[in-house]
């Protein structure tokens, strides 16, 4: 059809380990392996996505590993368009006294709730990050 889409998609799963226990400090190294490593070996694309994608005239993706392995899986040959304009916003942890373990994920939700109430620990504002989302959906 000539109707517009646009498709949104989550990369796939990480190849790190998010079953351990660790600190808030730990969890900001745990967080620049996760956006410096790529994905977990044998996934199988969504046969949806891979259609999806197929009727799309331009395949969009941000810098990181991560989502450019899983656009190249979904939508393999295609010319990507690659722009950091796309990237997640940061979410760094509160900074939680050492002996306060979580797992990744827990942090993940804690870091994301802060960050939304102000805690960017010198990284990308929320308001920053809404300033960025605008423009990308400007593009």
């Amino acid at each position: 059809s000539d109707t517009p889409m646009i498709v949104i998609a989550r990369h796939g799963r990480p190849a790190l380990n998010r079953h351990i226990w660790i600190n808030a400090d730990q969890y900001l190294d745990w967080w620049a392996k996760y956006d410096a490593g790529g994905l977990a070996e044998g996934q199988i694309v969504p046969n949806g996505l891979i259609q999806a994608l197929q009727a799309c005239k331009t395949i969009v993706s941000s810098t990181l590993r991560r989502a450019l392995e899983t656009a190249a899986m979904a939508a393999p040959g295609r010319e990507l368009i690659v722009d950091p304009l796309f990237v997640a916003a940061p979410l760094p942890p509160p900074a939680l006294p050492d002996f306060i373990l979580f797992r990744p994920r827990f942090w993940g939700v804690i870091s994301r709730i802060t960050w939304f109430f102000g805690n960017h620990r010198g990284q990308e504002s929320r308001q920053e990050a809404e300033l960025r989302a605008q423009r990308a959906a400007e593009w």
